[in-house]
């Protein structure tokens, strides 16, 4: 959400896959994530929290990779302003995202895939 209020750039100018300005879709994206942390930090299905995360990255891979497709050669905006606030290039923050959804994706598939080679991935099953 702190990227959708500061004043890089960035924000006056439309995400090519949504056709909505950066301005608009960064507060609701990052609303959404609290939402998810939420869901996360007071769950207690640790099935279902593990499942939200593979969802939620999944979806940031495959937004990620259509812009490859697409040709956007910009550096992902995600941290917004907090980048310049941590002193951190753009380039800098948008490795620094890249490994973070790298961690997301495998520790959750990694996790769902351990949890179905041990016979506890059924429906309604916690897994904890």
């Amino acid at each position: 959400m702190w990227g959708g209020f500061g004043s890089t750039r960035l924000l006056a100018m439309t995400d090519p896959l949504t056709g909505v300005s950066f301005h608009r879709l960064l507060p609701v994206v990052g609303v959404a994530e609290v939402v998810f942390a939420g869901f996360c930090v007071f769950g207690k299905n640790q099935r279902l929290t593990v499942l939200l995360v593979a969802w939620l990255a999944t979806i940031f891979m495959v937004y990620r990779m259509c812009l490859w497709w697409l040709g956007w050669q910009r550096p992902c905006g995600c941290l917004g302003s907090l980048a310049r606030v941590l002193h951190l290039s753009e380039h800098t923050a948008d490795n620094l995202m890249q490994g973070v959804l790298a961690y997301l994706l495998l520790g959750s598939y990694g996790w769902l895939l351990w949890q179905w080679r041990q016979g506890r991935g059924g429906p309604g099953e916690d897994g904890g």
